[in-house]
C-alpha cells in the first residue's frame, strides 16, 4: 500500500514508513520523500499526469513534522513566509488578527477581520478582538496598543459607554 499521511516511505515493499514529513512540509499520502518532492506513482499518477503528495507548506499555516495538510495559523498569530514548522509569532501590537490564516504582524485592513486597532480600542500583541477602552476614557486614534492608549476624559466633558 501507499505510504500513510503524515508519513513518507523511500522505497516500495517496506514494512514501516521511513518516517515523518518533515516540519514545514505535509504529506497527504503517497510521498517518497520527506519534502514530498517525490510521490509513490501508483498512488497519485494516472499516465503521464500525476497530481501531489503534499509539498511546502504555504504563507498564512504552518506544517508541524508529521503533517498530512497544512494547519491554519491561528487567530491572533501570523505566518508570513512558507515552510513553517510552527506560527511565526503573535500578531503586533496595536493589530488584530481576528482570524485564522494570518500571512503578516501588520495586517493592512485589506481582509476582514485584520486590520490596524480602531479608535476607542487597544490591541496588545496577539489581539483576536480589539479590545474596548473602559468607561470614563477615550482614544482618537488608530493603532492603540495598551490601555494607556485610553485617556481620560477631558474636564466638561463625560464618556459613559465603552469603546469611545
Amino acid at each position: 500500500q501507499s505510504c500513510l499521511p503524515g508519513m513518507f516511505c523511500v522505497e516500495p515493499g517496506l514494512s514501516a514508513p521511513t518516517g515523518l514529513c518533515s516540519g514545514g512540509y505535509y504529506c497527504s499520502g503517497g510521498s517518497a520523500e520527506a519534502n514530498a518532492s517525490a510521490c509513490d506513482s501508483r498512488l497519485v499518477c494516472n499516465g503521464s499526469a500525476c497530481g501531489s503528495c503534499g509539498g511546502v507548506c504555504p504563507v498564512g499555516s504552518f506544517c508541524p513534522a508529521g503533517s498530512s495538510e497544512p494547519t491554519a495559523c491561528g487567530a491572533g498569530q501570523y505566518c508570513g513566509i512558507a515552510g513553517l514548522a510552527q506560527a511565526s509569532g503573535p500578531c503586533d501590537a496595536g493589530y488584530f488578527c481576528g482570524s485564522t490564516g494570518g500571512w503578516t504582524a501588520r495586517p493592512d485592513g485589506g481582509v476582514f477581520g485584520f486590520g490596524r486597532c480602531p479608535a476607542g480600542r487597544y490591541c496588545p500583541a496577539g489581539t483576536v478582538v480589539p479590545v474596548a477602552c473602559p468607561r470614563g476614557t477615550y482614544s482618537s486614534t488608530v493603532g492603540n496598543r495598551n490601555l494607556s492608549d485610553c485617556v481620560a476624559c477631558p474636564a466638561g466633558f463625560y464618556c459613559p459607554d465603552e469603546g469611545m
